[in-house]
Parts: structure tokens; sequence; C-alpha cells
């Protein structure tokens, strides 16, 4: 019994282990391409919370907290080829940059784990709770991303000059804050809508083959 005990623990990990190989490829895959970043906004509309949600639902907190990394790694990745903002950021404080890439990111995958565990407890179905907690995984990613960005390098005349345009570095903070929050809402819609129908119906499926739910 222990030894069988034991064998399907191992099982377990080396399966973790294979899924989170497969999802940290598909993360640096996506950003390689650049089809993880679609140029809607200036800080862009990202579907890299895809991963991120599946590996927190499927493996909790720390599969949330590996992959959040991941992610992070791959921003900060951006900074260096191809991201104008990114490298924007990171001229200004490179501590801030690594800050906001990569440890809001490692917070949020974990927020989605512990989410996913709070709602799939009071999810007799087993279904909604899966693209409830992908959808609120998007939404917390642009909700702490994007306060934190304005709140770090929102008085430097180079980031308001990107979403002001040049010469209008010393506008209003009223019309500069207002611009901000547009994007936030336009960015959270696409992102929202993705994660949820995407990674939502990915993680249910996985989980329902490990047999997890």
């Amino acid at each position: 019994m222990a030894n069988s005990q034991n064998g399907r623990a191992i099982q377990n990990r080396t399966l973790m282990l294979v899924q989170m190989a497969v999802l940290t490829a598909v993360i640096f895959v996506l950003d390689v391409t650049k089809l993880g970043y679609l140029p809607l906004t200036p800080p862009g509309v990202s579907i890299m919370m895809i991963p991120v949600s599946i590996g927190a639902m499927i493996w909790g907190r720390k599969g949330g907290i590996i992959l959040g990394g991941m992610f992070g790694i791959s921003s900060m990745i951006q900074c260096f080829t191809g991201s104008f903002l990114g490298a924007l950021i990171l001229s200004i404080n490179p501590f801030l940059t690594v800050l906001l890439n990569v440890g809001v990111r490692i917070l949020v995958g974990f927020l989605t784990g512990l989410i996913f565990e709070f709602l799939s407890k009071r999810d007799k179905t087993k279904i909604w709770s899966y693209g409830a907690t992908a959808c609120l995984a998007s939404v917390l990613n642009s909700v702490i991303y994007v306060p934190l960005l304005v709140f770090f390098f929102g008085t430097s005349n180079e980031f308001q000059a990107l979403f002001l345009g040049e010469g209008a570095a010393n506008e209003a903070m009223g019309i500069f804050l207002g611009i901000v929050v547009a994007i936030l809402l336009v960015s959270m819609i696409f992102e929202a809508v993705a994660c949820t129908v995407i990674g939502g119906t990915v993680s249910k499926v996985l989980n329902k083959y490990l047999n997890k739910t």
C-alpha cells in the first residue's frame, strides 16, 4: 500500500513537472513570437495570464507562483527585445521594473491559486469556478499592474509623453490619469474575455483528465 502511494506521489510530481515545462514553453513561445502581447493599447493587451491561470487551477498556489514568475521573466525579456514601454521604464528605474514585471506576476499567480481553491469548494457544478477564476486572474493582473505602473513611473516626463504625445508631458495630471483608466478598461475587457474562454476551458479539461475535481 505504501509503495503504491509513493509511486502515485512520484507520478504526480513527474506529471506536474512535465505540465509546468509545457506551460512555461507556451509562455516563452508567446513572448518570443510576440503573440502574447497584442498592440491594441500602449501597454499592450496581454494574453500571457492564460497559461498562468491554467497552472494555478491545476496545481494550486505553487503552480501559480512558478508560472507567474515565468511570465514575469518573459516580461523582463520584452524590456530588452522590443517593448518600447518596457525599455522606457527599465531606463527610468531597473529595480522598480523588476518588482513590477516579476513581483506582481508572482503575486497574481499566487492569488489565482488561492481564488480557485476558494471558489472550487463552493462550485457544486465544477464548471463556473474555472471561468470565474480565469477571468479574475486577468482582471487582477491589470488592476494591480497598471496602477503600480502609474505609481512607480507616472511622474516622469518620458512616461507621460508616451501616453499624451511628444511635448505634452506637462499636461494636466487629470487628463493623463483619465487616459490611463480608459486604457486599463480596454485592456481588461480583451484580456478577461480571452482568459475566461481559453484558460477556463483548458483548465477544466485538464483537471477532469487528472481526476483532480
